[in-house]
């Protein structure tokens, strides 16, 4: 298979009879194996093929060959191959993140089977959350500040030729809506969003960025109070709340915002710390070498090339920059 042009995503997926598929680098070295379809947590809009035994996609960063190979069956098979340009390679209009901390309204039902009560909700505000980490109503807008400026090194900063803008409510109050513009909310309890428990959750994996106006929540009730998985936990008088709260939900948000670019997980346990691990509590909240979070030797977080967490039926390396890089061009 011959990736036609960098900014592609290529994708393979096979029936009948063969129930994985890998892709390859023309030397050999595995890119990803799939023994299972990631389809139904595909956006509507992705032109990626999906409904077979696996399904295999690499967003591709340079021109080249790759090896497509299957396995994992006995007689007569098909193998659906395709390669599909990236809005960015297209010369789409460029990507807008807002992170809303307003507490408004949304159909929970854009995030599929993780709803637990379907319909339209409204949650808390983040700065309901603030007296939970030791903060006072004077502090949201520096947590505001601060989480934003988070999200935006993480993913424009940091990624080469990235284009993206990242703006928040106050900045942008009436942005959700326009073309290009996904959000981020970030506030509300699980019983508000009525959703399954998580610290976040996005809308969809969308390798390639087809889909450009989708959802993500931060929901800070689990990462806060005496909850198990709090940042509390990690905080002491030593502690800059402002900056430990705004790593918590910066570096969570940038995770979410990660999924609706086209990354998956990334195994916890590989070298370095990515934005896209699974979910380790010292690595969402950068907590450093003294346990401590909001402090000088706090972790910097990135999105990194890494291991796919098994978990997800994929194996293989994610370069999770150059899928994020094509996806914000």
């Amino acid at each position: 298979m011959r990736s036609r042009c960098a900014g592609a995503t290529s994708s393979a997926r096979p029936s009948r009879a063969a129930r994985q598929v890998a892709l390859h680098e023309l030397d050999g070295d595995l890119v990803q194996s799939s023994a299972s379809d990631p389809g139904p947590i595909y956006p509507d809009g992705s032109p990626l093929p999906r409904g077979g035994n696996a399904t295999a996609n690499h967003v591709v960063d340079r021109t080249g060959l790759y090896l497509v190979a299957v396995s994992d069956g006995a007689g007569d098979y098909e193998l659906t191959v395709g390669a599909h340009r990236a809005p960015s390679a297209r010369g789409a209009q460029e990507q807008t993140v807002l992170l809303d901390f307003s507490g408004p309204s949304f159909d929970n039902r854009v995030f599929g089977a993780a709803v637990t009560d379907p319909g339209v909700r409204d949650v808390s505000p983040m700065r309901d959350f603030l007296p939970r980490w030791g903060l006072t109503a004077a502090d949201e807008r520096a947590v505001v500040d601060a989480t934003t400026a988070l999200v935006r090194q993480t993913l424009r900063d940091e990624i080469p030729g990235s284009r993206v803008r990242v703006t928040n409510d106050r900045e942008d109050p009436d942005l959700w809506g326009a073309p290009g513009v996904s959000r981020v909310i970030v506030g509300g309890t699980v019983a508000e969003a009525g959703i399954m428990p998580a610290f976040g959750l996005s809308e969809s994996i969308d390798p390639g960025n087809f889909a450009r106006e989708e959802t993500a929540i931060v929901m800070p009730e689990l990462m806060s109070g005496d909850h198990a998985a709090s940042l509390d936990r990690f905080l002491t008088s030593d502690s800059d709340r402002v900056q430990a709260v705004s790593q918590a939900l910066g570096y969570t948000a940038a995770h979410e915002i990660g999924h609706f670019v086209g990354n998956f997980h990334t195994d916890d346990h590989d070298v370095g710390t990515s934005v896209m691990n699974t979910g380790n509590l010292l690595h969402m909240f950068a907590v450093g070498p003294d346990g401590v979070a909001g402090t000088a030797d706090d972790d910097h977080v990135a999105m990194r090339t890494a291991r796919y967490d098994r978990l997800q039926g994929i194996s293989g390396v994610e370069d999770t920059v150059s899928r994020t890089a094509v996806a914000l061009r």
